[in-house]
């Protein structure tokens, strides 16, 4: 039962960012800023996987996942179960929701984030606002904006992977249990809080390895967001890999790397996040996804690793 008036309790926070008839959703600074704020609060401790404080993460998302009506997976329920670690307390599990698409429903889009982090240290929460609660938030404001509109063309599955700091644990092992021949992309979202250097871009990992950056670009255009050159190597290391790995094209969208000054460290909280530069690259990446979403276009791998 107590878990039930969690999962109410969290799914009424943001019933206030319902506008049903909107014909083009947007996405605001405080929508973004009531996600983070929750999975990156003291209270959470920095949402490691194999705690009750992950286990809570879960809950929140999920409950986004059912306000907006998605599916569940065949289980009933969002949670798709992680073998657990030896040694963890609690369980770990994604956090999987579908929105059927409507002409062309047996073609997939992932559009994922990771929502564990790492934990405390010496006595020190390490919140991860911007990784990777800004990515989930991210992913959040694009489910509500797809499901404003009454889904897509083509099914988007929305998926926020657990045990990505353990070594993408939680994306490979859904990427070994989905339909790799259903999917045509995954769309990552990683570190889209606070700007590398310039604000009003975003960089995407592995450009060589697909056309979707020619496609994003295109997408791009009228939002006044452009789509920086790649930064860093980092097309290896986070949850896009493994969906890459099975042929898909599959890259992570990042508006910062891991030399950012509070990557994994106490200072990265909500504080220094810079919540209004990160809706405007939200709502762009919205407007960049719609047409793979309406599946008037569709990348394609270039390279292999």
């Amino acid at each position: 039962m107590r878990s039930r008036i969690l999962l109410f309790l969290f799914a009424c926070i943001t019933t206030s960012y319902l506008k049903a008839g909107d014909s083009i959703p947007d996405v605001s600074a405080e929508e973004l800023s009531a996600h983070v704020s929750f999975l990156a609060s003291d209270k959470l401790k920095g949402r490691a996987a194999g705690t009750q404080e992950n286990i809570i993460a879960a809950g929140y998302i999920a409950a986004q996942f059912a306000l907006y009506h998605l599916q569940p997976l065949p289980s009933g329920n969002y949670y798709d179960t992680i073998p657990q670690f030896s040694g963890d307390l609690y369980p770990s599990c994604n956090v999987i929701g579908v929105l059927p698409g409507k002409s062309r429903p047996e073609e997939h889009l992932l559009i994922s984030a990771h929502f564990d982090h790492v934990p405390e240290k010496n006595g020190q929460v390490y919140n991860g606002a911007n990784d990777n609660a800004s990515g989930v938030a991210a992913m959040l404001a694009l489910l509500r904006c797809f499901a404003e509109q009454g889904g897509a063309e083509r099914t988007i599955v929305f998926c926020a992977f657990n045990m990505e700091e353990r070594g993408l644990v939680g994306s490979t092992h859904f990427a070994d249990v989905s339909y790799a021949e259903k999917r045509v992309a995954v769309i990552n979202l990683e570190m889209l809080g606070i700007p590398q250097k310039r604000k009003a871009q975003f960089f995407m990992t592995g450009t060589r390895f697909s056309d979707l950056a020619a496609l994003l670009r295109k997408g791009l255009a009228g939002t006044g967001v452009s789509l920086a050159k790649e930064k860093g190597d980092l097309f290896m290391r986070s949850d896009n890999y493994p969906f890459y790995l099975q042929g898909t094209p599959a890259h992570t969208l990042m508006a910062a790397t891991d030399f950012s000054r509070c990557y994994h460290r106490p200072c990265d909280d909500i504080g220094n996040l810079d919540l209004k530069n990160m809706a405007l690259i939200v709502n762009a990446i919205f407007k960049a996804f719609r047409p793979l979403a309406a599946g008037t276009e569709t990348p394609v791998l270039t390279k292999k690793n």
